[in-house]
């Protein structure tokens, strides 16, 4: 019997973004799986200063930084000219290795904000 579990690998990105890959057809999650992700979350995020979860601030890609903005103010700031529709936003839904490589930074104009 073969105990090694799944390929795994984890990796915090940009100081904001903490990447889980595991490979889909070795494991299928399960509600503890999740719950033990969720509290791994909450551990290493108290340990470095970051709310991974904290659903009410987005990143954007300014230049070459990376800025944590309310969510709130992100059309206020793209009609005062502080960003425009082209600025960068992370786009936090992707589910495919592919997709990090590809579709992770997207322009605001292309996200999910353009229509909030």
């Amino acid at each position: 019997m073969n105990d090694r579990g799944p390929a795994t690998s984890a990796e915090i990105r940009h100081g904001y973004f903490l990447i889980f890959g595991v490979e889909e057809k070795a494991c299928k999650l399960a509600c503890f799986t999740i719950d033990t992700a969720i509290h791994l979350l909450q551990a290493i995020g108290e340990e470095i200063k970051v709310n991974f979860l904290d659903r009410t601030k987005v990143v954007l890609q300014v230049e070459s930084q990376c800025l944590l903005v309310p969510v709130q103010e992100v059309k206020e700031k793209v009609r005062q000219g502080v960003l425009s529709p082209d600025t960068k936003v992370f786009n936090n839904v992707i589910t495919q290795k592919k997709a990090l490589a590809t579709n992770w930074l997207i322009p605001l104009h292309d996200s999910w904000l353009a229509t909030s």
